[in-house]
């Protein structure tokens, strides 16, 4: 019995430690409904970069800009990365975005739909409009 219950705490924290990788990867689908700074070609968009901000100020700022948008929830803030689910307003669909503030000002991002094959360019809209409100600060 005690070695069952000592394998199953051993795959548990195996699965945990594989779910904790997954939920910071920055790569895109080969499907046109994703931009990520860590991707390449067409799925390619520029980090955010912030100056003058330790970490914790840009994770705040973040959280702060997210919670101001509409049908944007805030799911997740640790380890300097945040994820949050945007949701749209007709069909209700949900996009996932992921920030990780990295040490040298500069913040990777990812936004990418969770259906469909395109998203036509919102996702990349999404975070232009993030890299606007992020300047005007």
């Amino acid at each position: 019995m005690k070695k069952t219950l000592t394998l199953a705490v051993a795959l548990t924290a195996a699965t945990l430690s594989t779910a904790s990788f997954a939920e910071a990867d920055f790569s895109c689908p080969e499907s046109p409904n994703c931009v990520s700074s860590q991707a390449t070609g067409d799925h390619y968009i520029e980090p955010l970069k912030v100056s003058g901000m330790s970490t914790k100020e840009i994770n705040s700022t973040l959280v702060n800009i997210l919670g101001n948008q509409e049908r944007v929830d805030v799911v997740s803030n640790k380890n300097n990365v945040i994820k949050a689910v945007a949701t749209s307003k007709w069909f209700r669909f949900k996009d996932d975005i992921t920030f990780r503030i990295n040490s040298d000002e500069t913040v990777d991002i990812k936004s990418s739909s969770r259906t469909g094959y395109s998203d036509l360019g919102v996702n990349r809209e999404r975070v232009e409009k993030l890299r606007k409100e992020l300047k005007a600060l």
